[in-house]
């Protein structure tokens, strides 16, 4: 069953049924269930340390809170600003890149709408409204969401905010090019989203 709890470190959130979130002084460092061996996305795998009875430890030392997700976003509402294009994403510095195509809504200044497709599925959807985001891993099933600054892992929502004007944090590096490319990329882990968007 997935929950949604949130912690007074910076809000951060858990959402998931089965992968856990260690809480550290406003940090989160996600992690798998043991026995999983990783997390897999179009065969590659990703996993991260940390166990389930410290996210159960921190939890109890903070007086956290369950929150609703972001309510479901409905692209024919009025306000919607709608691109298209196509994105290359590499999970790490020596690892082959993705191909997909990337569709990018915009709703006023602090609301988006990012999803990467491999055709014909999902691949992940971004959603956020201000200072509250959103992400779904849709091939396996994980979503987080929370409050505030990400973590650098979350590269996607970070692409979502730099592509609606907001500076991405150190250590990530944003970068627009013409015509209407972009390119973000995390340094220290080699992590890094490219492609364009159609006017």
């Amino acid at each position: 069953v997935s929950s949604v709890v949130q912690c007074p470190f910076r809000s951060w959130t858990l959402r998931s049924g089965s992968t856990v979130i260690r809480l550290d002084g406003g940090r989160v460092h996600e992690s798998i269930p043991a026995g999983e061996g990783g997390m897999n996305f179009f065969g590659q795998k990703f996993r991260w340390g940390c166990g389930v009875g410290t996210l159960l430890l921190a939890l109890l030392a903070t007086s956290c809170r369950t929150i609703p997700p972001l309510p479901a976003v409905n692209l024919s509402e009025p306000g919607w600003t709608l691109h298209q294009g196509q994105v290359l994403w590499r999970s790490q510095k020596d690892a082959p890149e993705i191909a997909g195509e990337i569709l990018f809504a915009t709703h006023g200044p602090g609301r988006t709408m990012l999803q990467m497709t491999k055709t014909p599925l999902p691949f992940v959807t971004v959603q956020t409204r201000g200072e509250e985001w959103e992400i779904e891993f849709v091939p396996q099933r994980r979503s987080f969401s929370g409050r505030g600054t990400p973590t650098p892992r979350l590269l996607w929502i970070h692409l979502a905010r730099a592509l609606n004007g907001t500076k991405p944090p150190e250590p990530l590096r944003f970068e627009q090019t013409e015509p209407h490319g972009f390119t973000l990329e995390n340094p220290k882990t080699g992590e890094s989203i490219s492609g364009f968007l159609n006017e």
